[in-house]
C-alpha cells in the first residue's frame, strides 16, 4: 500500500509528529535517514511502514509505503 500527499509542514515536523505517533501504537523505529530524502522506518508484528520526506521548493511532500 502507498499513500502519497504534500504539506506545508517542515521535514523536522513531519519526523517529530511520525516518530511520536507511530511509537505510541506500538511501531519500532527502525532506522531515521539524515539525507534528503529523509526515510523514517518502523517495523510492527511482521509489518514494514516506510515514510519518505522530501522537501523542496513549495510543499513538502510525503510518501507512506506499508509493507507486510
Amino acid at each position: 500500500m502507498n499513500q502519497f500527499y504534500r504539506t506545508t509542514a517542515s521535514v523536522d515536523e513531519l519526523k517529530t509528529f511520525y516518530a511520536y505517533l507511530l511509537g505510541q501504537r506500538g511501531w519500532k523505529a527502525e532506522r531515521i535517514g539524515r539525507i534528503v530524502p529523509l526515510g523514517l522506518e518502523f517495523s510492527k508484528d511482521g509489518h514494514h511502514l516506510s515514510i519518505t520526506i522530501e522537501s523542496r521548493p513549495g510543499p513538502t511532500s510525503v510518501t507512506i509505503t506499508l509493507r507486510h
